[in-house]
């Protein structure tokens, strides 16, 4: 994770086009002031990365209760839960290359069915036979996981060799893992939860080897590489001794107000709704850690912040902790790791002597030589099988519900995991609901309403009120992907219907669209706050203002989401039962369809639109773009005895316009009633 390597801007995942910088002014119609906009933002991301204290904890007991509900979580958040079957590791050696005393080995090891991950083994060569099949001693080693950090050249990198050399050459056994960028969102594949189950079959591997003594394993990794060691060490306790470097921070000070990002790989989905980084690397106590970190990156501040609350823990439950801190960029240079080795020596051999830290002399080798050692076809499958296992062993299957009871106890438990997938667990806020004054807007005139949807948390709307009104009208908010501006610039014609027809319009910018506009999904990711879960929530607590209004008839209140933001609409509905009725201009594709990337994480493991689509029943749905992947959708329709309130059509959008309106007369949730 190198300081520099900030990277994915992301607006080719989402489709967005990224809003550089934001108007010097205000234009009239904004109910927001740029100074405002800011201040949400850094508002929004100081309580979503908010710290979590540790000194919260006074007793081993608080602790321990705690960090056994933690590990579950972190492994459901790793997509770990459960962990994959321990296959036979199948460990292949392709390559070798033998020095004066110490051997490197390519080796491919079987940690799903058939994929396979790959490292480098360093082992002295006073343990092996000329062949390297037989031990010549019964003595057995310690050995050390090196898991690596992005370096351009990775596992061969001469930082990476210099400490894997110079472990082998003070007497340990050796292993460098490749990393992986692997991930499939949807079932819950994430690369550092990948390389985390790697990691697991890596110290597998190692205690399988002769000349290995598994009660003595350990593990040090620098940058993404101490990312690994600190997941590791939290949830496999086999690892006895660990030194991360430059790494271990709260995750605040790797995410970003703007919209940079570090690498993906960094964000576990939703972790940081659950813990955070002090509270991950304090799980190894009592086991012995050595943190390394230097004034030249995000660690700066770890020996004055952090490691406080770790060394709390560490208190609580007995065990050595330690801290050294370099004034030097990001790096694990030679005098980092001559802080590893006495750490190392003193926890696994019971070596105190400082001179037996010093790294000794070595030369690395040639990277070409190294990449050389694996194989030149492909006869061993690689990692990218691991999207492949995930979706044969996670992906929901369609349950085959045959009563209306069945249907009402699997209904219950769906909507419970789509809360969970959206991070819908925020504290309900009053709406403060409060007007900014009106404006005209291409012939509409809109009054400027702001609404408080979540602490810190304000949602500009549009307002549009039809100038005929007798008694309490319809209502419907309405949410454009490009924001209540693009509403009315592009579809003024279905606005027009809608107020001529007497209904009441609310456009609403939610969290990451319009005014409030940022490419967060990165943040999103980490948060386990996806926009798909802010704008279902932004949406609901308008849908709330709208049924608050006395000129609004509360039962006649329904949703409609353009484009993308039909599936925002989609959601709100499917988690607030108030609404009269909901429709989707265009359903675009289902999760199952998108890319890795872009499904909600972990969503595929329960369901896809057309189960979330039956939560809305038997209110009035309407899916435009919806082909014939909703039969599951009209099962739920049936079974509550209203299938004419699914509508499925494949309509172009001007027609779709026209017929809105007069669907939107129809909608009331006084009628939305089962039928048993």
């Amino acid at each position: 994770m190198s300081a520099f390597t900030r990277i994915f801007s992301t607006a080719w995942i989402l489709g967005w086009a990224t809003a550089a910088t934001l108007p010097a002014e205000t234009p009239p119609a904004d109910v927001l002031t740029p100074a405002e906009r800011e201040q949400f933002f850094q508002s929004y991301f100081d309580r979503m990365t908010a710290p979590k204290p540790l000194a919260r904890f006074r007793t081993k007991a608080e602790w321990v209760s705690y960090r056994r509900t933690l590990r579950e979580q972190v492994l459901r958040s790793l997509g770990l839960s459960p962990l994959p079957e321990r296959v036979p590791l199948a460990p292949r050696i392709t390559g070798r290359i033998e020095r004066d005393d110490y051997v490197i080995e390519r080796v491919y090891y079987q940690v799903l069915p058939q994929v396979y991950a790959s490292g480098y083994l360093y082992t002295p060569k006073s343990v092996l036979a000329s062949s390297g099949a037989k031990p010549r001693r019964t003595a057995r080693l310690p050995a050390i996981l090196n898991p690596h950090g992005h370096w351009g050249l990775g596992a061969v990198h001469p930082i990476v060799q210099s400490r894997c050399i110079a472990e082998a050459k003070l007497g340990y056994v050796a292993f460098c893992p490749d990393s992986t960028h692997e991930l499939d969102f949807g079932t819950g594949l994430c690369p550092i939860g990948l390389m985390t189950w790697n990691n697991m079959r890596a110290l597998d591997y190692l205690a399988s080897l002769p000349f290995v003594d598994a009660s003595r394993l350990a593990c040090t990794g620098e940058s993404g590489g101490g990312q690994q060691t600190m997941y590791l060490a939290a949830l496999d306790e086999r690892v006895k001794v660990i030194v991360p470097a430059v790494l271990v921070s709260y995750f605040r000070r790797i995410l970003f107000v703007s919209e940079e990002a570090h690498c993906f790989c960094n964000h576990a989905p939703g972790i940081e709704r659950v813990t955070d980084e002090t509270e991950l690397a304090a799980m190894f106590a009592p086991r012995p850690a050595r943190f390394i970190c230097a004034t030249g990156d995000w660690t700066r501040d770890f020996p004055k912040a952090e490691f406080p609350e770790i060394q709390h823990l560490y208190r609580l439950m007995g065990g050595e902790v330690d801290c050294v801190q370099f004034d030097k960029p990001h790096n694990y240079d030679r005098d980092s790791r001559e802080q590893m080795y006495p750490w190392m020596n003193r926890y696994l051999k019971g070596n105190r002597d400082p001179a037996a830290g010093k790294e000794p002399n070595l030369v690395t080798e040639d990277p070409a030589a190294l990449r050389a050692l694996s194989p030149t076809n492909a006869t061993i499958p690689g990692l990218a099988g691991a999207g492949a296992f995930y979706r044969s062993n996670y992906l929901f299957r369609p349950p085959d519900l045959r009563s209306a009871a069945a249907w009402r106890t699997y209904l219950k438990h769906l909507q419970a995991d789509l809360r969970d997938v959206l991070g819908e667990d925020m504290p309900p806020v009053p709406l403060n609901a409060r007007s900014r004054g009106t404006a005209e807007v291409g012939g509409f005139k809109v009054e400027k309403v702001l609404l408080d949807t979540e602490p810190a948390v304000s949602v500009p709307a549009w307002l549009l009120l039809p100038e005929k009104r007798s008694g309490r009208a319809a209502g419907v908010v309405i949410a454009h992907p490009g924001g209540k501006a693009a509403l009315l610039a592009e579809r003024a014609a279905l606005v027009r219907a809608l107020i001529d027809t007497g209904v009441v319009v609310l456009a609403v910018d939610p969290r990451m669209r319009g005014e409030l506009r940022r490419n967060w999904f990165w943040n999103e990711i980490i948060w386990g706050r996806p926009e798909t879960g802010m704008a279902a929530h932004d949406l609901n607590c308008a849908g709330e203002y709208l049924r608050s209004r006395p000129d609004v008839d509360p039962d006649r209140v329904s949703v409609l989401g353009l484009g993308d933001m039909g599936t925002f609409a989609l959601c709100a509905a499917a988690l607030d039962s108030r609404w009269a009725g909901a429709a989707l201009e265009a359903v675009g594709p289902l999760y199952a369809e998108m890319s890795t990337t872009n499904a909600l994480p972990n969503v595929l493991r329960h369901g896809d639109l057309p189960q979330f689509a039956a939560l809305v029943a038997p209110r009035a749905l309407w899916l435009n773009g919806a082909g014939a992947r909703f039969q599951f959708t009209a099962k739920g329709y049936a079974t509550a005895g209203r299938p004419a309130q699914l509508r499925c059509t494949d309509l172009a959008g001007g027609e779709f316009d026209a017929a809105f309106p007069q669907w939107l007369a129809g909608t009331s949730s006084r009628t939305a009633k089962p039928r048993r």
